[in-house]
């Protein structure tokens, strides 16, 4: 992860291992984001400033968005538990709480919660996949 000045100038690296999909917490203190531990996928706390994690925790979704809570306790990620797809809520305790979504044979692309955490967005729908043969072209 990189951070690089909204003014241009040079980006300064904040870690030397793969970190992806980061989210600032709400008070700009921390930085929560998906490592890799060899074949494991692990929840990271990092610091605003960068460096090496100060949390570590299991973590029970897909590369999909992160977003914290306006209290800065706990995040939210989509994840997949028990066959099923749901919103899941981990605090940095590691506590989890699942909002299973009932989107029938839909696939979840994205949600996001409005500022006041009382809506919910999200996008969904099914990949479609056409196979077309072409034939009798002259070369």
């Amino acid at each position: 992860m990189w951070r690089v000045p909204i003014d241009g100038g040079e980006a300064t690296p904040l870690t030397d291992f793969v970190a992806g999909m980061p989210s600032v917490s709400p008070d700009g203190k921390t930085i929560a984001c998906i490592g890799r531990n060899e074949s494991k996928r692990e929840f990271l706390i990092l610091p605003f400033e960068g460096g090496q994690p100060i949390k570590k925790l299991e973590f029970f979704g897909w590369m999909s968005r992160v977003q914290w809570t306006n209290d800065g306790k706990t995040v939210i990620y989509a994840g997949e538990r028990n066959g099923r797809t749901a919103l899941i809520r981990q605090s940095l305790n590691g506590d989890l709480i699942e909002d299973p979504l009932n989107l029938d044979t839909d696939e979840l692309f994205d949600f996001g919660y409005s500022v006041d955490g009382r809506s919910l967005a999200i996008t969904r729908g099914a990949w479609l996949s056409d196979i077309v043969l072409i034939s009798g072209l002259r070369q």
